[in-house]
């Protein structure tokens, strides 16, 4: 029987938030309160290839000061990547947006993004009119 790393292409990680532990890493309501990321599991799932989180840098707590888990990563630390190889013009690879302190709408926290690919359309042969149905 295949495993479910072969079946869903996803690897498992520690969860960076909890440090692996599953209680929650402030203990805010109690020391024995789960994790809000990865729900007391101490692990979550990802699909590689994987960057680290530019927003958390890699640690899985929001930069923002509210001890919660990152909103870019879910805590994580890590972030799904396909092709993103151009920077991001919006963050300039910082992940956070300048203005907010939040993260990076366009690149959701990554940093990176997918270059931007010209591709030339071809001409219609006919233009249609207005009203036109055929």
């Amino acid at each position: 029987m295949a495993s479910s790393t072969q079946k869903t292409g996803k690897i498992r990680i520690p969860c960076a938030y909890c440090q692996g532990k599953g209680r929650d890493r402030f203990g805010v309501m109690s020391p024995l309160s789960q994790c809000a990321a990865c729900h007391g599991k101490g692990f979550q799932w990802i699909v590689p290839p994987v960057v680290r989180c530019a927003y958390c840098h890699g640690g899985g707590v929001s930069p923002t000061g509210t001890r919660s888990y990152c909103l870019a990563c879910c805590g994580k630390g890590l972030q799904s990547r396909i092709d993103r190889t151009a920077s991001c013009p919006d963050c300039h690879s910082t992940g956070s947006n300048p203005n907010t302190g939040m993260y990076c709408n366009r690149c959701h926290g990554a940093g990176v993004i997918r270059p931007v690919v010209d591709v030339p359309l071809p001409q219609r042969s006919q233009t249609i009119e207005a009203g036109d149905s055929t």
